[in-house]
């Protein structure tokens, strides 16, 4: 995702003007690019978040290679954070915002960030 895109993405989200995003890609990787996210705030809080992207074209290289294509259906991910994990699964990743849409090929999934 551009830098522009994500500022724009995180301000949406948090309801807040987000001043400094520090990104680095997780070690925790493995079907779709996760990044780990330092947001400033402009008001100078900070918080730490995970940034999936479910889109076709954050998949690793080496899933795109073994995963079958009709395996893929990255709105499955998403609602089960929207819908289950919530209720169902005390300490759980807050859900902070996704975004699902099959027009732009965009599907991300912004969560909190748990050790």
């Amino acid at each position: 995702m551009k830098e522009t895109d994500l500022r724009a993405t995180l301000s949406d989200v948090f309801k807040r003007q987000v001043g400094d995003v520090t990104r680095r890609v997780s070690r925790r990787s493995s079907s779709f690019l996760i990044e780990e996210l330092r947001i400033q705030f402009d008001d100078g809080d900070v918080t730490e978040a995970v940034f999936k992207d479910l889109s076709p074209q954050g998949m690793m290289e080496t899933a795109r290679s073994v995963r079958p294509d009709f395996l893929y259906d990255p709105e499955r991910e998403i609602e089960i954070y929207r819908t289950l994990l919530s209720r169902f699964q005390p300490g759980a990743p807050i859900l902070y915002g996704a975004t699902a849409d099959a027009t732009l090929q965009q599907y991300w999934l912004l969560i909190e960030n748990v050790q």
